[in-house]
């Protein structure tokens, strides 16, 4: 039976590569602990179970918590979204613009929803509650028509809803400027 750090105090203060001798310190690279061997054979850092590497950087995991307030938020107010835009629709080139705002609006409560935080899956969920209000405008008596047909008009509808959803929704661009020299 292996004893793991987690079930003898004592196993946490070994070398995670050689249990037999004493940690001295922790792995600048990986954070576990290493014998003073360890140490002075890894003189750049790290240690013989990382290496030296570390962790390939890649995105974010996803907040589940920013996204649920995301959701929460959105589908509030998705329903009134989609209530005003049914007012619009088949009013000419005001009928076309009123699903990007809605987009907009849609995005804006996801953002507010989410804490301000941003990514792939937030503009996700934003641009399908997006298409979910318009879906809910034009389901409504006053629109006279059908969230589905006529489908030349209805998918256009859609992704006007979804592109204002996804501009807003885009990470800002950082831009960078130089350092004065003087």
């Amino acid at each position: 039976m292996t004893v793991t750090a987690a079930h003898d105090p004592a196993a946490a203060l070994r070398c995670a590569v050689h249990p037999g001798l004493p940690a001295t310190d922790t792995c600048p690279v990986c954070a576990r602990p290493r014998c003073a061997a360890d140490a002075l054979a890894a003189l750049g850092g790290g240690c013989l179970a990382c290496e030296g590497r570390r962790g390939r950087p890649g995105p974010p995991p996803a907040d589940l918590r920013a996204l649920v307030g995301a959701a929460c938020v959105s589908g509030l107010v998705a329903v009134p979204t989609g209530l005003v835009a049914s007012e619009y629709v088949g009013a000419g080139f005001v009928g076309w613009v009123v699903p990007v705002f809605a987009g907009i609006v849609v995005s804006i409560a996801a953002e507010a929803g989410a804490g301000k935080r941003r990514g792939l899956a937030l503009r996700l969920l934003a641009a399908g509650y997006s298409v979910l209000a318009i879906a809910l405008g034009l389901a409504q008596p006053r629109a006279a028509g059908s969230p589905f047909t006529p489908v030349g008009r209805v998918l256009g509808l859609y992704a006007l809803a979804a592109f204002g959803s996804w501009l807003w929704t885009a990470p800002p661009r950082v831009v960078k400027r130089a350092p004065d020299e003087g």
